[in-house]
């Protein structure tokens, strides 16, 4: 049995501090970002496609994961008995925390996966993603996310003899195994997802691009205005995407060598960045939306009456494409062509 007991640097007094006022700056910025992103969702009926449904979704999580980031006090000495051994479990693991970032991660995978069928497969998308397919899929997310992250009740423990909390492993070979588990679920594999499906679509739009260029579509075409909001929206999500990427990285990775073995000073003030990135992912996604997807901008002028009227159709990309052949002039060979038909939901 290996058990590693934790307690508080005395020694690292300015670092510590240091880190938990840019906590509570990020968890400020992130509460307020995405209960924006929440509130627009649930006041403007437009917003509430199934989309959307999955980017709410996700600025709940970050929402949770933005209130539980605040620091919280630590008691010295650790009650004993029943109430140590549920503080070490549930608060002092940040389980609840851990579990929120997992359900940010899965959202990510849920609301690409959910593109790449609309753009790659619309046939396929409209008769499976549906709102109850949605509820379903959201609810998988935050099973999983419970799932992969329970291990975090198992291991830590109450410590009777240092009166403290303790990470408790049965041995280092079961120690190896989840951190290697951890790490494959919550970011590698999701990772390979993310860039193996956005790969997809990126052929599937730039092949859209030459049909259109082949039946010398105008600019101005319904097909071509909905080819380009498309990849609008695309370029938004891929940016979440990568903004995950970066803030998540060097921590998985650091959190994976520690387990086997790699020295690591967690008041050091490399880890204490590494922390702080991650934690900035939760209050990125509502700035992504801002600047990159003109429907919440609407939306968010909209609540706060800066724009008089209503978002405008066009801006929410009223055209579903629908795929027919036709044969060029000139040509044996039959070609892919584009129509539209109007609607009042958000380009698939």
């Amino acid at each position: 049995m290996n058990a590693t007991a934790i307690a508080q640097s005395t020694s690292s007094n300015f670092i510590v501090s240091w880190v938990e006022i840019c906590k509570i700056i990020m968890s400020i910025v992130g509460v307020v970002g995405n209960s924006l992103v929440c509130l627009i969702f649930i006041s403007v009926k437009r917003m509430r496609t199934i989309t959307n449904c999955f980017i709410v979704s996700l600025a709940f999580t970050d929402l949770i994961s933005s209130i539980l980031i605040l620091p919280f006090p630590v008691p010295i000495p650790v009650p004993s008995g029943v109430a140590g051994e549920l503080y070490c479990r549930l608060v002092f693991s940040r389980a609840f925390l851990w579990i929120s970032f997992k359900a940010s991660v899965f959202n990510l995978v849920a609301v690409t996966v959910e593109r790449y069928y609309a753009i790659v497969h619309p046939v396929i998308h409209i008769k499976v993603f549906t709102k109850k397919t949605c509820f379903v899929m959201v609810v998988m997310v935050w099973f999983c996310a419970c799932a992969v992250e329970s291990i975090a009740f198992y291991i830590f423990v109450y410590d009777k003899e240092g009166n403290a909390c303790a990470i408790w492993w049965p041995s280092e070979e079961y120690r190896k195994a989840i951190a290697v588990l951890l790490y494959l679920a919550s970011f590698l594999i999701p990772t390979i997802v993310l860039i193996f499906v956005y790969v997809k679509i990126l052929s599937s739009l730039k092949h859209h691009a030459i049909l259109l260029h082949q039946n010398h579509e105008s600019e101005h075409s319904p097909s071509l205005s909905l080819l380009k909001t498309r990849e609008k929206i695309i370029k938004m999500l891929f940016l979440v995407v990568v903004t995950f990427f970066i803030c998540w990285a060097p921590n998985q990775t650091l959190f994976l060598a520690f387990n086997f073995g790699a020295p690591l000073d967690h008041f050091a003030v490399y880890y204490q960045f590494f922390i702080l990135l991650a934690f900035c992912n939760s209050c990125m996604n509502p700035i992504i939306y801002s600047f990159k997807n003109k429907q919440f901008r609407d939306g968010l002028k909209l609540i706060f009456g800066k724009n008089s009227g209503q978002i405008q159709p066009e801006h929410i990309a009223p055209f579903h494409l629908r795929v027919h052949t036709v044969t060029p002039q000139g040509s044996s060979a039959p070609h892919a062509a584009f129509n539209t038909s109007g609607s009042n939901s958000l380009v698939p």
